[in-house]
């Protein structure tokens, strides 16, 4: 586990009111076989919340369930106020839930610009859909200048940066990030999670991030929750987990 001082963190930003997403009770694994046993968590509007632990934690089956992915098999999940426990991911995307997965997370053999298209087909309005395609442009000037190769040519950071200009075309309230450092170069790893931070400082978005990467993490979260065999273990905020130096304890 690594230093997690290693990165300065950045300032934390004025703290708003309200929940975005509510966890109750969580009970979620494969063919009725539980990996996560009654977890509970919490993100509110504007809020970066980081789950860390180590592979088989549970971290990644978690938000699949709350994404819709995977049925739970017990408990509740809430976005704003809604009972969304069972509703599908496809839904969700329409409700303001956007998620990133680990691995596969673009269209290789279509185009950027088509994959960022395929990300907006929720969104009716066809000027808001042009309006987040120029602001993804914008934000990702990389993207713009390839926008007509096929994502599957581009190299791993690119890709990632696709995925999030993808996840931002549906215009999401709350954003679901699934080790979004995976195989990434560090210097590309900081620019990722740099642009999540900014994005919920900006622009209001609720962030729940799974990260092995416990010092970026760290970094932008407001709170931190470590599971370890399927439950969430400790809640704090990121400033005191921080202070805490090593983690070994934990984990």
């Amino acid at each position: 586990m690594p230093d997690v001082t290693a990165v300065e963190p950045a300032p934390a930003p004025a703290r708003r009111t309200g929940d975005c997403l509510v966890v109750e009770g969580l009970k979620a694994g494969y063919n009725k076989r539980a990996v996560v046993f009654d977890a509970s968590l919490r993100v509110g509007e504007g809020e970066i919340v980081t789950v860390v632990g180590h592979n088989g934690s549970g971290k990644s089956t978690a938000l699949r369930s709350i994404c819709g992915l995977l049925r739970p098999l017990g408990g509740k999940v809430s976005y704003r106020g809604r009972d969304v426990s069972h509703v599908g991911c496809a839904q969700k995307v329409g409700l303001g839930i956007s998620f990133i997965p680990s691995e596969r997370f673009t269209f290789g053999q279509l185009s950027v610009q088509d994959n960022l298209r395929l990300g907006g087909l929720h969104v009716k309005s066809a000027a808001e859909r042009e309006e987040s395609l120029a602001s993804v442009f914008e934000m990702f000037p990389v993207l713009r200048s390839r926008s007509r190769q096929m994502a599957g040519t581009m190299s791993g950071g690119e890709q990632r940066m696709l995925s999030l200009g993808i996840a931002l075309m549906s215009r999401p309230k709350l954003l679901l990030l699934d080790e979004p450092s995976l195989g990434l170069a560090p210097a590309v790893v900081q620019r990722i999670m740099d642009l999540v931070k900014e994005l919920a400082e900006r622009d209001g978005l609720s962030v729940l991030l799974v990260e092995q990467n416990v010092a970026q993490g760290l970094r932008i979260a407001d709170r931190v929750y470590v599971m370890r065999g399927g439950h969430i273990i400790v809640e704090e905020t990121a400033e005191k987990m921080r202070q805490r130096g090593q983690l070994w304890d934990l984990f």
